[in-house]
C-alpha cells in the first residue's frame, strides 16, 4: 500500500469532449494508472509528480459513451461493495459481542 503526502494541489481540468471525468479517475485509481504515475515521478527520495509529468499521462481512451458506461458500471460495482462492507462489519461486531457473552458465562449454550 502506497500513501501520498502533497506540499502543492495540481488542478487538472480534462477536454470533456474526449474524457469523462469519473473514467478518469477509476482510470488513475486503477492498478495499471497507479503503475503509469509512480513511473513518472520523479526526485530521488522524495518522489513527486509536477505538470510536465502530468502532461506525459498516457490514458487508455474508448469512445466517450463507453468511458461513461464503464464509470457507471464501476460507481454500481462500488455502491455494492459498500453495503457488503457495512453488513460484513455489523455481523463481526455482533460476533465480537455474542463471544464476549458467551466466554463471560452471560449466555450459556
Amino acid at each position: 500500500m502506497s500513501s501520498w503526502q502533497t506540499f502543492t494541489t495540481l488542478i487538472a481540468r480534462p477536454n470533456h469532449n474526449l474524457v469523462w471525468a469519473e473514467y478518469i479517475s477509476y482510470f488513475i485509481n486503477s492498478e495499471i494508472g497507479k503503475n503509469i504515475i509512480n513511473g513518472l515521478q520523479a526526485g530521488g527520495a522524495q518522489k513527486n509528480l509536477n505538470v510536465s509529468s502530468i502532461n506525459k499521462l498516457s490514458v487508455i481512451n474508448p469512445p466517450l459513451e463507453e468511458q461513461k458506461q464503464i464509470a457507471n458500471i464501476l460507481s454500481t460495482a462500488d455502491e455494492k461493495l459498500e453495503v457488503l462492507r457495512a453488513k460484513k462489519e455489523k455481523y463481526e461486531t455482533l460476533k465480537k459481542g455474542l463471544l464476549q457473552k458467551l466466554l463471560s458465562g452471560e449466555v450459556r449454550v
